[in-house]
């Protein structure tokens, strides 16, 4: 527990670092929805208020390949939330994944402060990763783009909340 500078004791507020998929996401969400009821940009805010609500947004961290179909219709987008877009190299393959990777596990091991640790994709590639994450005691969220697109492998890495539920979420792109 920490206390407050008058003395007061206060909860530690949560601290959240979200790191982003976008390859996996724009992939999975092309899933033939009408365009009208369909905008990212409501799926990009209603994860925000859905992290907001379990602590503090430290960082947004979006990785996309130089090839991501879709990655500059959201550039201003990103840009007005703050959010820090990594570009990864397209070489004989799309170096997404790894560069997520290594970055992630990079801030895991020295960024002091992190609470919960947000993976926004369903890839099973990122297991490892969340396991690292688990063993310095940060908290797994997982917000998926859809259920059929989460690896079985992330599922029992989600932790749980305060009512026992996992923090297993999906992206939400339909307008209301």
């Amino acid at each position: 527990m920490e206390k407050s500078m008058s003395g007061d004791a206060e909860l530690k507020k949560n601290r959240i670092l979200v790191l982003i998929d976008l390859p996996n996401l724009l992939i999975n969400m092309d899933c033939g929805l009408d365009p009208q009821k369909f905008k990212a940009e409501c799926g990009f805010e209603k994860m925000l208020k859905r992290l907001k609500a379990i602590g503090d947004i430290e960082m947004v961290l979006v990785f996309a390949s130089t090839k991501t179909p879709g990655m500059y219709l959201y550039q201003h987008f990103f840009y007005d939330k703050g959010f820090l877009v990594i570009t990864c190299p397209h070489l004989e393959k799309d170096t997404t994944d790894d560069t997520l990777i290594k970055l992630a596990e990079k801030m895991i091991d020295n960024y002091t402060g992190i609470t919960h640790l947000c993976l926004v994709s369903g890839d099973h590639h990122f297991g490892t990763t969340l396991i690292k994450a688990k063993e310095r005691r940060e908290k797994i969220i997982i917000i998926s783009p859809i259920i059929s697109s989460l690896s079985d492998e992330l599922i029992p890495l989600a932790d749980t909340d305060e009512q026992g539920r996992k923090m297993i979420y999906l992206f939400s792109p339909l307008t209301e």
